[in-house]
């Protein structure tokens, strides 16, 4: 589902499990895409750290300010 922000997921497939008669409910709920960033973009966990302790994390932090500018 591509959706504006305040859509809730959940509650539309509740919805038309409704509206077909046989209910529904999500197993599993996956946000790709936050304008600007797409999950391709996601840094894990383990990369975080190693940066963290190599003393380099700031290397790939975005400032505030540039992401307001957006």
């Amino acid at each position: 589902v591509e959706c504006s922000k305040g859509t809730y997921i959940r509650q539309l497939v509740q919805d038309i499990g409704d509206d077909l008669g046989c209910g529904a409910y999500l197993s599993k709920l996956e946000r790709t895409y936050a304008h600007p960033f797409h999950i391709s973009e996601a840094i894990n966990m383990e990369t975080i750290i190693t940066l963290a302790q190599a003393d380099i994390l700031a290397s790939i932090i975005i400032p505030v300010e540039e992401l307001l500018h957006e």
